[in-house]
């Protein structure tokens, strides 16, 4: 037998979701990837009847696991899909991470056979051997009958959710242009066929073809403002059925008064109230930050902590994070560091911004146990990829490498990092008073560099790399605010340093010895080390966040150009 027909054998249910998992899986991965996590509920059901049909997976798997019914192996393979399953089914808010949907459902398969194959040995059954089928059929073609000929709306559905998921596998699988809707052209024809089939279902009053519809037409940039407001109030209608997903978006514009919705915090509440009934993530985190802050309610520690417990066990990072607080602060709950931290690496392993920083924070101030210097540095290279970290990642960097290794490594990166610490805040502004540690910094850093050059002359090695951070700095030490027009400026000079005509390329080294900052009193007594090959150019800082636009105008997502 193959692998579908196994499904099967095990139980009919856990066959059906097995199968369509498997036949999504080619072409449209992130929709297979709710299947299978619908797969998961079904063991944790078929296992542990004790809990409510309405519990959250993540509770269930963690009752299941206290039971002891099920290995730890079996219990990490049912996380898998839990957390897989998420992030296909709330993408959006996953985006500060990247993601594989094609290798993700390959992992959950696996991961669903192995359960099926435990399900089997729970029962006493023996395990048939069975091998793995080679997809053939996406199923679209069925899909597409029942849909246009029979008019059944949830075909319908499934082909709009159908050509969705491809679009959104063809979008993250390649680095091509972006369009305004965020979708890649490659993905043109998809998204079109999927937004086709989503207006005949919202037609027929479907409540998540009228959210997907919507949505879309909500958060495509520049779009027509009465197609933008006709969008909205489609969201609004599928609130209206009870659509959680449309429910948390109601929600957040009433909660800051955007578009068609005027502000109403009571009205905010009441919808974040209903959608956390149903364990919508983002409502369980968004309202125990309101209950916490006491926007449009009392401050209630206790219910704040209630709702983040819920949101950061069912994965979510943005609660996994909140909870990083209350533990931290001791409100609503007992003060717990170890708690806290334990939180904090769970909201960073899923890449959430906050959480990366503060974790490098308290790693490099010796609060995370367990975790060195090494992981500290770690963290702020990572949080470079985040604009609103940007800044103080930068500066956090140059002044660790400053204090802790005294060497020329350390003190190139650490003027490295300094000039771009004030090339952002410059830019961008200063909110967190960055720009008098980042001068300090800036000028003892570039100052035992020019030292060094001065006493030693550069290494042959390095390729001229010392000249080039020197260049990023006036004679007194201070930054740049531009390092690439800067090295434009000194292009052609730094190429002369490395020409065959001797004289000239001397006289070209002086004169970027001294914009450098670093011109002896005595040129006799230093001893210059040409470069033996051309000059390296210096890594640029990313400039964009990860979503945004890429600066060099390529049309594409800064993450799928420069910052790759």
């Amino acid at each position: 037998m193959d692998d579908i027909q196994f499904a099967f054998s095990v139980s009919d249910k856990l066959g059906q979701l097995y199968r369509n998992a498997k036949t999504f899986s080619g072409q449209a991965p992130a929709l297979a990837l709710t299947h299978l996590r619908g797969l998961a509920y079904e063991v944790c059901d078929m296992l542990d009847r004790g809990t409510s049909p309405t519990e959250q997976l993540a509770n269930r798997i963690k009752s299941l696991e206290g039971t002891g019914i099920l290995k730890a192996a079996a219990i990490r393979r049912l996380r898998i899909l839990q957390r897989h399953g998420n992030i296909a089914a709330h993408p959006e808010e996953y985006d500060h991470e990247d993601h594989d949907f094609g290798a993700m459902a390959n992992e959950s398969l696996a991961a669903a056979r192995e359960l099926l194959e435990q399900l089997l040995v729970l029962r006493t059954d023996p395990v048939p051997t069975y091998y793995i089928a080679t997809l053939e059929d996406s199923g679209l073609r069925d899909m597409c009958f029942q849909a246009m000929v029979l008019g059944d709306i949830d075909a319908i559905h499934q082909v709009g959710e159908y050509f969705k998921a491809w679009a959104v596998q063809l979008s993250v699988a390649k680095s091509g242009v972006f369009t305004a809707d965020g979708y890649s052209v490659d993905a043109r024809s998809q998204i079109e066929q999927a937004m086709f089939w989503f207006k005949k279902g919202a037609d027929l009053s479907h409540p998540d073809c009228m959210y997907q519809l919507g949505y879309y037409h909500a958060q495509t940039k520049g779009i027509d403002s009465n197609l933008r407001a006709q969008g909205e109030r489609l969201i609004s209608r599928a609130s209206e059925a009870g659509h959680v997903d449309a429910t948390f978006y109601v929600a957040e514009m009433l909660l800051d008064g955007m578009g068609i919705f005027e502000k109403d915090l009571k009205g905010a509440q009441e919808l974040l109230e209903q959608a956390a009934q149903q364990n919508h993530p983002g409502a369980l985190a968004k309202l125990g930050g309101l209950y916490a802050l006491g926007i449009g309610c009392e401050v209630d520690y206790q219910k704040a902590a209630n709702c983040t417990i819920r949101a950061a066990e069912a994965g979510y990072p943005q609660g996994q994070y909140n909870l990083f607080v209350l533990y931290h602060d001791g409100k609503g709950i007992e003060k717990n560091k170890a708690e806290a931290i334990r939180w904090l690496i769970e909201a960073a392993n899923q890449d959430f911004p906050s959480a990366i920083y503060n974790l490098a924070c308290f790693t490099q101030s010796g609060y995370a146990p367990g975790r060195m210097r090494a992981d500290a540095l770690e963290g702020y290279r990572r949080c470079l990829a985040f604009t609103e970290y940007r800044a103080r990642a930068a500066l956090a960097i140059a002044e660790m490498s400053l204090s802790e290794e005294d060497s020329m490594d350390g003190w190139l990166e650490s003027a490295n990092h300094a000039q771009a610490c004030f090339e952002i805040i410059t830019r961008d502004g200063d909110p967190h008073v960055l720009l008098g540690d980042c001068l300090t910094t800036a000028k003892k850093a570039v100052d035992k560099v020019r030292s060094h050059i001065r006493r030693h002359g550069t290494e042959r090695h390095r390729l001229g790399q010392e000249l080039l951070v020197c260049l990023l700095f006036d004679y007194s030490g201070k930054p740049v605010t531009n390092r690439e027009k800067r090295i434009e400026e000194f292009a052609e000079l730094l190429l002369q340093c490395n020409g065959s005509d001797a004289e000239a390329s001397r006289r070209a080294f002086s004169v970027v010895l001294a914009a450098a900052g670093i011109e002896p009193s005595a040129p006799a007594r230093l001893p210059l080390r040409m470069p033996a090959k051309a000059v390296r150019v210096l890594p640029s800082f990313p400039l964009a966040g990860r979503n945004d636009p890429c600066p060099c105008g390529s049309g594409k997502k800064y993450k799928k150009c420069h910052g790759a």
